[in-house]
């Protein structure tokens, strides 16, 4: 994105050069293209000549349908057929290829208007930009002779017909910048919608003394901006420029001190090049925080000399690198040049989950003199994190470069090690500043690892105007809707307007005037996207369109919308073919009405993008409104996460608005929306089908199999819109995507890590920030009329105790929400804070791996959803519990499917010495007994035991016994009342609970509670207080004296009411003896049902055996 176009090139670099002063020394062909792919296109072959004598090279395919970042063509021959020693062409960032007629590429050049650059194979396919947030890629030539000038044919063609327009930079010793537009709606010789006919003639470029050229392709409109062949020409001759450069250079280190929390690195000077650098860190050793109005001073040229140069920090930083921070460790200096110091392209500045644009000023520049940023970005990640680095000083620049990806930067590289951002001569503002501010384009967390400044004297300031208007006018714009913005940064305007009209069939003109009142008509000029005053009129076809001129580069786009185009996994699938067409409904206002069927929604949204006269220009969301409707722009953004389902949508081309309402009655009561980070979308998690099959995922699929089971009657399934590094500030950001999902349950799922909590300078805030923000949202779905639902906090690879200490805190009170919730730090906790051993996903801090992924999974309560769709109220508080007397019952519990972790909860105490309390049986068939005696309640598991120094003896004892799975931790915590008694803790132990049961306990029980995942000490605390914590929680019962609890026949097993949000109870069995205590006789009547006294039916009863008989009318006590 170019904000302003400077057209600037260095002192002398355009020259004019005289037929006698320069000879052609040789003359070199490229091909760029696929490697020989079906339907995508060919080499030009290399051992023979073509058709004009010229022999070819081919800059192709490595990797499937990518040249890969850093792959080195090292035989270069030319037009004669002479490979030429040392000549390489090495293409420094990945580029895609296509071609042919899939591909759009030129079938059949004319020679007529191509010259020798018509060679079917060269011009029929192409390397392009690809156009998600990658703005820029660059290839170089070397092996040059400096003495030597170049020149360069370039030729660009893509048959579309949205305007796809791509910038040239040629860099040596001097530089030439020009543009080629490749496809467009009748751009060809013809009429075709590709051009057939421009070659972009560089002028004269000399390499630099090391004898290379740097050629950088960059998007000026479009988002795939081709190459498809080019003709290299090397002169003698020609007079070198005379550049007059400072020589001037500064280089800058962002992370920070070894001492700092992230263990980063800064560079040492001079480095091996020679060169000093200056290393801005972070504020304080053991902080990762470079704080909001930090000044660096004392900064040092790249000679080592003092410099009057600053660097202001204007919003905080955070730093991170090294291997765990995902920093580049091992730069190669064929790809990054100078700035490849392990030490600067390992570690970086980022900004925030809950921050925005953070920016930093350049003081002390020379107001007289020109400055050139190189800026350099990575961090190891497979989402896609695209910042957008703006300039702001005299003049205005902006660009975008992406720092993360799958296989960015080559097979199995995921992150940029190659494109470095280079940006235009920036001019100083009369202070002597120029500000540079980072923003998100794609992804969370932005980083900035290094970066170089250049400084060059004898450049000239262009001379900028003040047009403080522009309106259209003419047969096409009269009468008609017409919006034009212009455009703002940094609070400057500048002379960029923007905007949309709803054109009839007709011309018009624009009218711009200046500060002084003075007017100005401007039309096209000659050369295409080029503006002239008083040039011809713009035609107009009768269809809205997207227009933009650029008033002080005198340039323009404008768009017809022929057809707007719903494509994307929502849809089906991401094809030009397979897509939903919107139905233009006049006033600049599209609509649309039906359902979409793609995408499988248990793990990641599906994604749409409203795509433009059936090529790849696309509407994307960059923003959000009041009403939380998506703001969509052209060419930038991000996708719009929208999942299959019946929707109305609405999108305005005047205000940008995506409005989308439910195309159903009601909302989907079996949907149930997923809204969090990357954890609950299943990073991870094994990837299985392009699906991560996470915690939602597995959760999901239980649902699925329950309802085919009959277990349950509904068909629940899961509509996944997380999205990886989202905190409750971006959940907030993007509740329009909320807004867009019409099921009636939703889960949030986002985490204290990603809102900031590690090495927060304000810890207290972030916690605040977090919950004032999750309440909010609750409120909010509650508005909308869904049910919500809370997963509380978990732990992380590099939490601290005090990071530890605020999510336990967390979730206790989240805990105690009007909410159900989901105890996720209980499955998979290690009572430190970090992940339990083995449940990292490898050296990635930040997410567990499937295993822990099926912990989570574990501590969801099976029923949940059936149980609220049952319409059942949610306690919130504790209920009234006089208590039961268990001496001659037996109540059990089995929990529903697979149970990991748990905590079994008894309240309640016994006037004996001693006693069993419970019975838990293991999935191995083994039972462990949690028995009293004294003032000991012990646990036995096999030959191991564990005490607790309490006794069961004191009124509404509460019983607390919580197990961690991953962490095999078992925990016993005795509670008199609200006064803590006692805990013990067993490590190394492997349990899978099937059932609990207290088997006829001479106690009184007051309460049970039966949770799937472990308490923390802090949530036993609150229950110890009289709280009620529903994270996980399955069972809770209450007892009242016998009379309200009691079978209603002597050994009948009844359901005892469960408040807890599931559908499962548990079972109380009378063992008793009704009160008979005298054996009345024999009998062998076959009418009669025979039990045990401990209430098993008996069916062979035996002769002479005790027995509770039990026919229509009586009970008694019997020997058979």
């Amino acid at each position: 994105m170019n904000l302003r176009l400077t057209g600037l090139l260095l002192a002398g670099a355009t020259l004019c050069i005289t037929a006698s002063a320069a000879t052609t020394v040789q003359t070199f062909f490229f091909d760029f293209g696929p490697n020989n792919v079906a339907n995508r296109g060919n080499i030009t072959p290399e051992d023979a000549p073509d058709a004009n004598g010229n022999y070819w090279n081919n800059i192709h395919s490595t990797s499937g349908n990518n040249i890969t970042a850093g792959s080195a063509f090292s035989t270069v021959r030319n037009a004669e057929g002479t490979a030429v020693s040392g000549m390489n062409v090495t293409v420094n960032g990945q580029f895609n290829t296509n071609g042919l007629s899939g591909g759009g590429g030129l079938l059949a050049p004319d020679a007529a208007l191509l010259g020798d650059l018509a060679v079917a194979t060269a011009t029929q396919d192409y390397m392009f930009l690809d156009g998600n947030n990658v703005d820029n890629r660059a290839f170089t030539i070397s092996g040059l002779d400096p003495d030597h000038a170049y020149t360069f044919g370039i030729f660009t063609s893509r048959k579309a017909n949205d305007t796809r327009t791509g910038r040239f930079t040629v860099e040596g010793y001097n530089t030439f910048v020009g543009e080629n537009q490749a496809a467009g709606s009748g751009i060809g010789a013809a009429g075709e919608n590709q051009n057939t006919s421009v070659i972009l003639a560089t002028e004269p470029v000399f390499p630099t003394p090391e004898g290379t050229i740097k050629i950088t392709v960059s998007r000026v409109t479009g988002q795939y901006i081709p190459l498809n062949c080019m003709k290299m020409t090397e002169l003698s001759g020609v007079s070198r420029p005379v550049v007059d450069l400072s020589d001037r250079r500064f280089f800058f280190d962002f992370g920070a001190t070894p001492q700092g929390a992230n263990k980063c690195e800064t560079t040492p000077s001079p480095d091996i090049n020679g060169n000093w650098w200056n290393n801005l860190t972070n504020t304080s050793d053991g902080s990762k925080y470079a704080a909001a109005g930090t000044v660096y001073d004392s900064l040092t040229d790249s000679e080592g000399n003092a410099a009057t140069l600053t660097v202001t920090l204007n919003n905080r930083f955070s730093t991170n690198g090294m291997s765990g921070g995902g920093g580049l460790l091992t730069p190669d200096a064929t790809l990054l040049g100078d700035l490849a110091i392990a030490t600067a392209t390992s570690d970086y500045f980022f900004y925030e989950a809950d921050q925005t644009d953070c920016s930093m000023t350049f003081g002390g520049l020379d107001a007289d003199k020109a400055y050139r940023f190189h800026i350099f970005a990575s961090r190891k990640a497979t989402d896609n994190r695209t910042g957008n680095y703006q300039l702001s000083g005299y003049n205005i620049w902006g660009g975008t470069l992406q720092a993360a990806g799958t296989n960015l930067g080559g097979d199995g590289v995921n992150q940029n090690n190659s494109s470095i951002l280079v940006s235009d001569y920036m001019f100083a503002d009369a202070d002597g500043n120029i500000k540079l501010t980072v923003k998100r384009a794609s992804g969370t967390y932005i980083p900035l690892n290094c970066m170089k400044i250049e400084e060059f004297s004898g450049i000239e300031r262009p001379v900028l105007n003040d047009y403080v208007s522009l309106a259209l006018a003419g047969t096409a714009a009269d009468g008609r809707t017409v919006s034009l913005t212009r455009t703002t940064v940094d609070g400057k305007a500048i002379n960029t307007y923007t905007g949309v009209a709803d054109f009839a069939a007709g011309e018009f003109t624009l009218a711009a005037t200046d500060a002084d009142g003075a007017t100005y008509t401007i039309g096209r000029a000659e050369a295409d996207g080029k503006l002239a005053l008083n040039g011809t009129p713009f035609a107009a076809t009768g269809v809205p369109a997207i227009l933009s001129f650029d008033l002080d580069a005198m340039t323009y786009t404008l768009t017809p919308i022929e057809s707007i185009r719903i494509i994307g996994s929502a849809v089906g699938s991401w094809s030009l073919t397979d897509y939903k067409e919107m139905t233009y409904a006049g006033n600049l206002v599209y609509t649309w009405e039906g359902t979409l069927e793609g995408h499988d929604t248990s793990t990641d949204s599906g994604r749409i993008g409203l795509y433009i006269n059936g090529g790849w220009t696309a509407f994307k969301r960059t923003s959000v409104d009041a009403d939380y409707n998506a703001v969509l722009s052209l060419g930038n953004g991000a996708d719009i996460p929208v999942n299959p389902g019946s929707y109305r949508m609405t999108f305005n081309l005047g205000t940008g608005v995506f409005h989308v309402e439910n195309g159903l009655d009601d909302f989907d009561t079996h949907r149930i929306t997923v809204f969090g980070s990357s954890v609950a979308n299943g990073q991870g998690a094994d990837q299985i089908d392009n699906e991560n099959h996470g915690y939602i995922h597995l959760y999901g699929k239980e649902l699925a199999e329950r309802h085919a089971s009959g277990e349950s009657e509904n068909p629940f399934y899961m509509s996944n819109i997380s999205i990886g590094g989202n905190s409750t500030v971006m959940l907030l950001d993007r509740y329009d995507d909320m807004r867009r999902e019409f099921g009636k349950y939703v889960i949030f799922g986002v985490s204290l890590g990603n809102e900031g909590i590690h090495g927060a300078p304000d810890q207290a805030a972030v916690y605040s920030q977090f919950k004032t923000n999750m309440l909010r949202l609750i409120d909010m779905v509650r508005a909308d009329g869904k049910i919500p639902v809370v997963c509380n906090n978990y732990t992380r690879g590099d939490f601290t105790a005090a990071d530890y200490e605020h999510v336990v805190s967390m979730d206790r009170e989240i805990g105690l929400w009007d909410v159900p919730s989901i105890n996720l730090l209980g499955a998979i906790d290690s009572k430190t804070g970090l992940w339990a051993d083995g449940y990292q996903n490898g050296t990635d801090i930040y997410h567990p791996n499937q295993q822990g992924h099926q912990e989570f999974a574990y501590a969801m309560v099976p029923s949940m959803f059936d149980a609220l769709q049952s319409g059942k109220a949610l306690v919130t508080e504790r209920l009234d519990a006089p208590g039961t007397a268990l001496k001659e019952k037996t109540v059990t519990a089995v929990p529903e499917g697979t149970m990991h972790s748990f905590s079994l909860v008894l309240v309640g105490n016994t006037d004996k010495t001693s006693g069993k309390i419970a019975d838990i049986t293991l999935a191995d068939g083994s039972v462990m007994t949690l028995s009293h005696d004294g003032n000991r309640i012990t646990l036995t598991a096999g030959d191991r035991t564990l005490t607790a120094d309490a006794g069961f003896n004191t009124p509404a004892t509460l019983v607390a016994l919580n197990y961690t799975y991953a962490s095999r931790i078992l925990d016993l915590d005795i509670y008199h009342g609200a006064t803590f008694a006692a805990t013990a803790r067993m490590t190394d132990v492997a349990l899978e609970p099937t059932e609990f049961t207290l088997p006829r306990p001479d106690i009184t029980l007051n309460e049970i509670m039966l949770y799937r995942s472990a308490l923390s000490a802090a949530d036993v605390e609150s229950l110890a207080a009289g709280e009620l914590q529903k994270g996980s929680l399955e069972i809770y019962s209450v007892f009242a004296p016998e009379a309200d609890n009691a079978p209603a026949a002597y050994s009948e097993t009844l359901p005892v009411e469960n408040h807890a949000m599931s559908l499962n109870a548990i079972t109380m069995t009378d063992n008793g003896n009704t009160g008979i205590t005298e054996i009345d006789g024999t009998a062998a009547d076959n009418s009669v049902r025979y039990f045990t006294p401990d209430g098993i039916e008996a069916t062979r009863p035996a002769k002479g055996n005790l027995y509770i008989a039990v026919s229509k009318d009586t009970v008694s006590k019997i020997i058979y």
